[in-house]
């Protein structure tokens, strides 16, 4: 498997960081998930429109 070098995570405004990853593999997909879904629990808008489950 091909290892790719990751820039640092960035401090995002409130103290949040985030670092973006190229995953190859399924073995973290329902890691993925579970933060898209609580990602999407958190907002104030129903993304059902975008066919969001």
């Amino acid at each position: 498997m091909k290892k790719h070098r990751h820039p640092p995570a960035r401090a995002l405004q409130g103290g949040f960081s985030m670092r973006i990853e190229i995953l190859e593999g399924i073995d973290r997909l329902n890691d993925i998930r579970t933060l898209f879904r609580e990602y999407a629990s958190s907002l104030s808008v129903d993304l059902c429109f975008q066919r969001f489950l």
